[in-house]
């Protein structure tokens, strides 16, 4: 596979307004770093510049909430003037519209606001954050009306809200969104978010074919023969695959075939480089820190090398390549 960096992820803060319980393993690396040095917009300015040199044309904004950074704006702006295509993933708690006007004025292409449900009292529950919802809900006007970024929705599909899929599609129709972004619960086995057996047999038995028909009605043509495809394959039949993502080990027998570390790198705000979201919930291996060392070093060092070859036993319980997205008309 070529090694050719492809997607940066950035957090330029790992502060954040909700505590989400999916998380868990994740919060508590940030609390571990969180005394540590964070990039300053001029040091992350000379990372966007390496990893344009890389080859990078797709940067993600994330967090924590990136909304409370002060200079997202300057690196928006900086991505767009290298030639990057850039997306931020917020909750949307801290969107005004003035930030919608700067980010648009900057260059921002499109934006996913994470909303775990379509109802106010269970979204806010996941999220450990009273009000979340409404403030979602308000970010997504904003940007409508104050700019032509792009917005999507992303939801992580777990037992609290799985058997509403389809509804939950609606609704994000009715808001006018144009992909929705499913991801499977990461972090760690066990986890209490995790969707049980039985409810993952009453998906595949009432809500997937409803699922299907929404994918069906509002899919661009295009489009509609491998999304059709994805949700087919959501949760499986085989009954110890199926007790695999009710525990979250999403393949007990082998690794998965994972093209990230041939093509992505995730940089914390503290300079920490990971080879793969599996990193911030496994704490090992960083391939480096672009405080002491440049991105385009770290990228070609012997630690990323002997990661393409070998990974980590954390990949049976990552699900990051079964995530997918929903396109809408």
């Amino acid at each position: 596979m070529e090694v050719k960096l492809r997607r940066l992820v950035i957090k330029p803060t790992l502060a954040c307004t909700a505590g989400c319980p999916s998380c868990t393993l994740r919060l508590e690396l940030y609390r571990q770093i969180q005394n540590e040095n964070e990039l300053s917009v001029a040091q992350w300015t000379d990372v966007l510049g390496d990893a344009s040199q890389l080859g990078c044309r797709d940067l993600h904004v994330s967090g924590g909430e990136p909304a409370l950074y002060h200079g997202l704006g300057h690196l928006v702006r900086e991505a767009t003037r290298l030639g990057m295509y850039t997306n931020m993933n917020t909750n949307g708690s801290k969107v005004t519209p003035e930030l919608v006007r700067e980010l648009a004025a900057a260059g921002l292409k499109s934006v996913t606001i994470s909303l775990y449900s379509r109802i106010a009292g269970l979204n806010d529950r996941m999220r450990m954050e009273d009000g979340l919802f409404d403030r979602a809900l308000r970010a997504i006007r904003y940007f409508r009306k104050y700019s032509q970024i792009q917005v999507d929705l992303q939801t992580i599909l777990g037992g609290a809200n799985l058997t509403d899929l389809d509804n939950y599609l609606h609704f994000a129709i009715r808001l006018g969104v144009s992909n929705v972004y499913l991801s499977f619960v990461e972090g760690q086995r066990g986890n209490p978010w995790l969707p049980s057996v039985e409810q993952i047999d009453r998906f595949r038995q009432a809500v997937l074919p409803r699922v299907r028909q929404v994918v069906l009605d509002h899919t661009p043509p295009p489009l509609l023969a491998r999304t059709l495809k994805k949700v087919e394959r959501m949760f499986p039949m085989d009954p110890q695959r199926k007790a695999g993502y009710a525990g979250g080990v999403y393949f007990p027998v082998e690794k998965p075939r994972c093209p990230k570390p041939y093509n992505f790198a995730l940089i914390l705000a503290t300079g920490e480089v990971h080879p793969c979201n599996g990193v911030e919930y496994s704490h090992e291996p960083v391939m480096g820190n672009v405080l002491k060392t440049d991105l385009k070093a770290i990228w070609q060092n012997d630690a990323w090398r002997q990661f393409r070859k070998i990974r980590h036993d954390w990949c049976h319980q990552c699900p990051v390549v079964l995530h997918f997205h929903i396109p809408l008309n």
